[in-house]
């Protein structure tokens, strides 16, 4: 990968974070909107927003700050714990450690399995060794994560992150889901 490709990718994802930020939102159905997103990362309090949904904001900015400044380190479950301890911080039982008792998705009838932090290790590294492009297996990752559910909250958050951890790190630009993950 040439220097100017990941140049252009952490360009691109430092000037839509704000809306990448806004969609991570979205995917848990937080009720705020995209001008009050912005709004809470230049710093002034909006009225109306929930101190729960403004935690939320802020917790996400901190994460693509961190994601933004170890774009260069490697992806390992540890580099995932640090994720989502950002993400889920205050929003959660625990964050940054795998979950230890059940939980559902909602709108499913899906339990995910309780993590065992080898198994873990181990299809994290399957996923991160397959033989697809880094599209694929951002998309893959961001799958994998989201219904995985190995953390009590922030998931799909954190989720997220990983994979834009790949393609902006790898100089592919940047992932934006747009629409709520059912």
């Amino acid at each position: 990968m040439a220097l100017r490709e990941l140049q252009q990718s952490l360009f691109l994802a430092k000037k839509k974070w704000d809306e990448n930020i806004y969609c991570g939102m979205k995917m848990e159905n937080r009720n705020i909107t995209f001008p009050q997103t912005q709004t809470l990362l230049n710093g002034v309090n909006v009225p109306g927003v929930t101190l729960d949904d403004i935690q939320a904001v802020l917790n996400m900015r901190d994460a693509w700050r961190y994601l933004i400044n170890a774009i260069d380190e490697p992806v390992t479950l540890s580099f995932i714990f640090k994720l989502n301890e950002d993400v889920a911080r205050n929003e959660a039982l625990e964050w940054g450690v795998l979950i230890n008792g059940r939980v559902g998705i909602s709108g499913t009838d899906y339990v995910p399995p309780l993590p065992v932090k080898s198994e873990i290790e181990q299809e994290l590294a399957d996923l991160l060794a397959t033989d697809m492009t880094i599209t694929e297996k951002a998309i893959t990752d961001f799958l994998w994560g989201a219904r995985r559910q190995i953390f009590w909250d922030g998931n799909k958050r954190t989720s997220l992150l990983l994979a834009n951890k790949l393609v902006v790190g790898n100089g592919h630009g940047m992932l934006t889901i747009s629409k709520p993950v059912a």
